[in-house]
């Protein structure tokens, strides 16, 4: 009997740790979390998922080379953990480690082939380094996965746009913000798309889309003016430039 109190006690011990944690996690108190994850190693200290937990909770705290070694030991504790690969590659692109990362995020793939992060991640780094093709793979790819995956989208929008590809650009930029309505970012890429086609019709409704998701948003608010500008609407332009000033005065 009292061994079977100590392993009820030491489950319930571990449970509450695991759960503090999670609802840390969820509420943005990292330190917190780690701490609360901290403490269930000192209770289990070979179980792969609270390393995994305790990385994750590092790497939101900007603790890149920790993060690194709790990734790490969680995959030499459960080598299959594809999770555990891609937040790996996640920390190791955040310390600078390009090459690492792509291994890191290529085994996860390994290990799951539709995982649509690992997918996503290993585009965002392809891109940050200009090789936009292997990008644009990726991120086609994390999307065949997962179709909702709204900064792929957005991510598609911003290669096609440099890649001066409009109309493919446009068709990522809107399934961005069906995706995602709130995403004033998109709509504001959008309407760029839609200005340097000749549509300023279009592209102003989607700037102002844009600046009523996000009132002070500069960019919007400065592309909306040139847009009436364009349009031979001077009194409404200089009123957005008005507008301009008074959010960012030394807006350039």
């Amino acid at each position: 009997r009292a061994c079977e109190a100590h392993i009820l006690r030491f489950a319930e011990e571990s449970f509450l740790h695991n759960v503090v944690g999670a609802i840390a996690m969820g509420l943005g108190a990292f330190a917190q979390a780690e701490t609360s994850f901290e403490r269930m190693k000192l209770i289990d200290p070979e179980s792969a998922e609270n390393h995994y937990n305790i990385g994750n909770a590092r790497s939101e705290q900007d603790k890149a080379n920790l993060a690194i070694n709790s990734f790490q030991l969680a995959i030499l504790l459960k080598p299959e953990f594809s999770n555990a690969h891609n937040s790996l590659g996640i920390a190791l692109k955040s310390a600078g480690q390009i090459e690492p990362a792509l291994h890191s995020y290529r085994k996860a793939l390994e290990i799951d082939p539709n995982f649509a992060e690992a997918f996503y991640n290993m585009g965002n780094l392809f891109k940050e380094h200009g090789n936009l093709e292997d990008a644009k793979r990726c991120f086609k790819s994390s999307l065949e996965m997962e179709p909702g995956l709204c900064e792929a989208h957005f991510n598609l929008g911003v290669i096609y746009k440099t890649q001066g590809k409009l109309d493919q650009a446009i068709n990522s930029y809107s399934q961005a913000v069906e995706v995602n309505p709130m995403l004033h970012e998109g709509y504001n890429n959008l309407g760029l798309c839609l200005q340097d086609q000749g549509d300023l019709s279009a592209a102003l409704k989607t700037f102002q889309a844009a600046v009523k998701l996000q009132p002070d948003y500069t960019d919007a608010i400065y592309n909306m003016g040139n847009v009436l500008k364009d349009m031979d609407d001077f009194a409404g332009a200089v009123s957005c430039f008005q507008d301009l000033i008074k959010i960012d005065p030394s807006y350039d």
